[in-house]
């Protein structure tokens, strides 16, 4: 078990989530969520996903709840898209990936330890700096109590990573953003940019082009990618790492130029690596 964590997080409040009575604590989850006004989404999706009565039963539960701005980050139609009955068993799958069968407090938190989700996939938790982590969610309070378990308020929405079908990615993509050695690029800034995809290439036009082979492994998770230039003003040869995964209707790739791929989908100022989000014509 790791040191109690949440001194520092203690600060933080979300709506109505800053302080609790005990006729608070006596709330289920759901009752919980609801009252705070700030998971209208996350309760509407609950309900969609036919949840609500078991996230209302006797648990114990710890829900990671991403907030309405939380949702509000995803690509441009995908809450929508996920409310749909067709994509309910993808909507259950995403919302038992924010879900464990126990009472997880903050003080339980271990780096390198996984959050033991009802999706039963890899999600990896990490602390740093007395902030908490799980995937590529922060946590913007801990401990929520409630009369069945306990809720953590995230920053992000977790979407499970899914194998890639290369078939997929065929087309032209026009970038939405990116980050290169922490610096962020807006769509503005790279209009006219695009890259073209096949089976076997990637061609990024612009203001230099590359032409480069690519593989993606998705035994791997996430999925990797691996690039080898071979036509570009540099010359050919040289080859990146990443990693890479389609978000709603987004694309999103990860990688380090030199080394290995990365972990996860971080392009932080100091990190090495470079992100970038496309969108297909």
């Amino acid at each position: 078990m790791h040191r109690k964590l949440c001194v520092v997080l203690a600060i933080f409040t979300v709506g109505g989530l800053g302080s609790w009575t005990a006729a608070q604590e006596a709330k289920t989850i759901p009752e919980t969520a609801v009252a705070a006004g700030q998971f209208e989404t996350l309760v509407a999706a609950v309900k969609a996903a036919g949840l609500l009565e078991t996230l209302g039963g006797a648990g114990p539960f710890t829900v990671l709840a991403p907030t309405d701005e939380a949702f509000k980050k995803l690509p441009e139609g995908t809450v929508e898209s996920l409310l749909k009955p067709e994509n309910k068993d993808k909507l259950v799958q995403i919302l038992k990936y924010h879900v464990a069968a126990d009472r997880l407090t903050s003080d339980m938190a271990s780096p390198g330890a996984n959050f033991p989700n009802l999706a039963g996939l890899p999600l990896k938790v990490d602390v740093k700096a007395g902030t908490i982590s799980i995937g590529n969610a922060k946590i913007l309070k801990t401990d929520i109590r409630c009369s069945n378990g306990v809720i953590h308020v995230l920053d992000t929405v977790l979407i499970p990573e899914s194998k890639l079908d290369k078939a997929a990615l065929v087309g032209t993509w026009e970038y939405v953003s990116a980050v290169k050695n922490g610096e962020e690029k807006s769509a503005e800034d790279l209009k006219g940019q695009f890259v073209k995809i096949t089976q076997d290439k990637w061609t990024l036009d612009g203001e230099a082009k590359f032409v480069m082979d690519y593989e993606v492994n998705t035994s791997d998770s996430p999925n990797t990618v691996k690039f080898t230039i071979t036509d570009s003003p540099f010359g050919a040869g040289m080859s990146a790492a990443g990693v890479i995964k389609l978000e709603g209707n987004e694309l999103v790739v990860c990688y380090a130029p030199m080394g290995e791929a990365p972990s996860e989908f971080d392009a932080s100022e100091g990190s090495g690596n470079f992100l970038f989000r496309l969108k297909k014509k």
